[in-house]
């Protein structure tokens, strides 16, 4: 019977045993990796100096009913906007959208309000969704956890 081969030429053996073949992790430090470091840290500063400064506006929408020159809408009593407020209501037909201006607000029933506005420029009778801007807040009161406020 013949012997098996060996599973590592003699020569890498030899080389290994002598002490030369062991070695050490190569260590590098590029020019870009300090670069890349502070780029890094500046778009992470930038990021949160961003996010403290951008508002963030919740825009919840209610189904409406354009008929005319005026808007009615069922709004969530929590989303409710007051009297003299802007909105933005959106044909969904045509998909055409105007502002307007909050008229009357019901009292709450069933934890939801009606709400009539004026259009300024009707965009035509029909099905469509009004825009509600509620909850100014900075952006890092939705990033941070436990800082967000409902309203």
């Amino acid at each position: 019977m013949t012997e098996p081969e060996p599973l590592f030429r003699e020569e890498v053996v030899e080389y290994i045993l002598r002490g030369r073949g062991g070695g050490d992790v190569v260590r590098v430090a590029p020019r870009w990796t300090a670069r890349a470091l502070w780029a890094l840290l500046a778009l992470a500063v930038a990021a949160i100096v961003a996010a403290a400064v951008v508002d963030a506006d919740g825009v919840p929408l209610a189904p409406a009913v354009a008929d005319g020159v005026r808007v009615r809408a069922v709004v969530p009593a929590d989303d409710a906007p007051r009297p003299g407020d802007e909105a933005e209501f959106a044909l969904t037909q045509t998909g055409s959208r105007s502002r307007v201006r909050i008229r009357s607000v019901s009292e709450p029933q069933s934890g939801a309000v009606t709400v009539v506005a004026a259009v300024e420029d009707a965009p035509g009778d029909g099905a469509g969704v009004l825009e509600i801007k509620v909850g100014e807040r900075k952006l890092i009161a939705d990033l941070v956890p436990g800082s967000s406020a409902k309203r």
